[in-house]
């Protein structure tokens, strides 16, 4: 077999396209932490890791010498982190040489780096080893790679990993969009990217922390399909690379589901629907504020006045903080002062985070309602807003302090 060289930033970029596989659970048959090499010319190879959830794979350039033949194409299966320490070493301009030519006999790759190092390392045998090759797919949607990394990165937030009825996240297409859907019981998050033209309607469900690694493509637009035994989700990331993640089953409440719910709401006699907003930078302070005395990473909020926003916390040993926020609002809401709701450090975080680069400025959209004891109380609470090409709306409840 013979020998290939590769440039170290290369070795590095390819490595990193398929870090994304690394870790996921693998089956019995195959480790996740295993890269499979293979030669598709004299120029380039191919390399691919699967892992039970994410499959990748990506080319790198390649040198190779005499003793290299296309017929015979070099195929392996490489341990990807023995690699990855490797490739960061200072290579001096110098490249990595990969010889294969003792593979038949010891199963041992040989890398070198210069005139000094000479590193060996095991390979694993291929007769266990089933490559996937998405050869059959059926196209959904082309989408733009940065609205699509917004869309992963954007709805990732919500996810809750931590319990498997709650990591998961539903991609759909509806006449001229792609609609990203969660929830976690409490809070419900809908992701909208606007495209130029109708497409098939589709409906898939993957895992929320699986998708959330699939991040870093190179081309302009990614191809969203799935594999004709709707297995995968795959993104093409031109002629070469891909991510795939498995779809998961149906989640327990879905975006049909959601539009059902609120075509039902919306038929309810007229609302009394306000509105306040307020800085980034100020209920970031305020959130830091809180979170001293929280002992549940829960605080409470009051409507002062039209003006004023208050956050509270009570903590063990007796602490306790009180902050304001300036808000602004559409409508006169003194009504509702210093009526208490408790909600989360973490989700006016997240709501932060969303509107960090988009004016700076988060807005909030409410009901007031009574309850039969005839008490005001905030309900059906949304946060809707654009980040760059992607319309958001986030809607969740607050609850009545005790």
């Amino acid at each position: 077999m013979a020998v290939v060289k590769i440039t170290g930033s290369a070795l590095k970029s390819c490595l990193g396209y398929v870090s994304c596989s690394v870790g996921t659970q693998a089956s019995a048959k195959q480790d996740s932490g295993l890269m499979y090499f293979e030669t598709i010319s004299d120029s380039e190879a191919m390399v691919q890791i699967q892992g039970d959830s994410i499959v990748s794979k990506t080319v790198v350039a390649i040198e190779t010498d005499k003793d290299f033949s296309i017929d015979e194409p070099v195929k392996a299966l490489i341990d990807y982190n023995v690699l990855t320490r490797y490739s960061k070493l200072e290579d001096n301009g110098n490249k990595f040489e990969f010889d294969f030519s003792e593979t038949e006999e010891d199963e041992t790759l040989t890398i070198k780096l210069g005139t000094k190092l000479i590193g060996k390392a095991e390979l694993v045998p291929l007769d266990a080893f089933e490559l996937e090759k998405f050869e059959d797919l059926v196209e959904v949607a082309t989408v733009n790679s940065e609205a699509l990394e917004q869309l992963i990165k954007m709805s990732s937030q919500f996810i809750n990993t931590k319990k498997d009825a709650q990591d998961y996240v539903q991609i759909l297409g509806e006449e001229d969009k792609v609609i990203v859907f969660t929830t976690d019981g409490d809070i419900i998050s809908t992701f909208e990217y606007k495209l130029p033209d109708d497409i098939d309607e589709f409906d898939v469900t993957v895992r929320g922390s699986a998708l959330k690694k699939l991040q870093g493509f190179g081309e302009m637009e990614i191809t969203l399909s799935t594999t004709d035994d709707e297995y995968f989700l795959v993104m093409k990331d031109g002629d070469n690379r891909l991510k795939a993640v498995v779809l998961h089953t149906d989640p327990p409440y879905t975006y049909e589901e959601l539009k059902e719910d609120l075509k039902t709401t919306s038929d309810e006699d007229t609302k009394d629907i306000r509105n306040l907003s307020w800085s980034v930078d100020e209920m970031a302070q305020a959130l830091q504020s809180v979170e001293c005395s929280s002992t549940d990473g829960k605080f409470e909020l009051q409507i002062k006045d039209n003006d004023t926003l208050v956050l509270l916390s009570e903590g063990l040993s007796s602490t306790s903080t009180r902050t304001e926020v300036l808000i602004q609002t559409d409508k006169d809401i003194e009504d509702l002062a210093d009526i208490g709701h408790e909600s989360s450090i973490s989700l006016f975080r997240k709501l932060n985070i969303l509107n960090s680069t988009n004016g700076k400025k988060v807005s909030l959209e409410f009901e007031s309602k009574v309850d039969e004891d005839e008490n005001l109380y905030l309900d059906d609470i949304e946060c809707n807003g654009t980040v760059g090409s992607i319309d958001y709306r986030i809607s969740f409840g607050v609850f009545p302090s005790v």
